[in-house]
């Protein structure tokens, strides 16, 4: 009820924001307003609290949308870890073509992943796609081992129990 009420009015103030930058000029002030906005925002809390953004442009100038669409891309990726994680998002521009680099540090596992395409969007949808398939496969890698392992653990206590009942 009142928290999807809360969203709805959320969205359509993040829509009126997006409106007003495209059709002013002075975007210092909606930058302050969308600033304070997603401070007290509680959909955005989450995110901002358990990923960290550090953004790196090489020969090129990206604009805010750019991070804005990199930031919310990545930190969809956000759900796959339970403590905080780094991300380090890098743009590039070679012979006409636009590299995304994404590095997503958690508990001391690194996932790294580039890609080159020549649209920036299509590069940044690329890379998430190309990590998430990595994170997934290290992580059923790592399910499939723990429950192999906890199966050995357990036939050995049985193994035990059973000399020590006979002696």
């Amino acid at each position: 009820g009142a928290c999807l009420n809360f969203v709805l009015v959320a969205r359509y103030l993040e829509n009126i924001f997006v409106v007003l930058a495209k059709s002013t000029k002075d975007t210092s002030i909606i930058a302050i307003c969308m600033l304070k906005y997603t401070q007290q925002s509680p959909i955005n809390a989450r995110r901002s609290d358990s990923m960290k953004f550090t953004f790196t442009e090489k020969k090129i100038e990206v604009g805010g949308d750019i991070r804005a669409y990199a930031e919310r891309k990545v930190g969809k990726l956000d759900r796959f870890f339970k403590g905080e994680s780094d991300a380090y998002v890098t743009f590039s521009a070679e012979r006409g073509r636009y590299r995304a680099e994404i590095t997503l540090k958690n508990n001391g596992m690194f996932y790294r992943v580039s890609e080159l395409t020549g649209d920036m969007c299509a590069s940044i949808d690329s890379a998430v796609a190309s990590i998430e398939r990595q994170i997934r496969k290290n992580k059923t890698r790592l399910e499939k081992k723990l429950r192999e392992g906890a199966f050995e653990r357990e036939a050995k206590a049985v193994d035990i129990s059973g000399v020590a009942e006979e002696e």
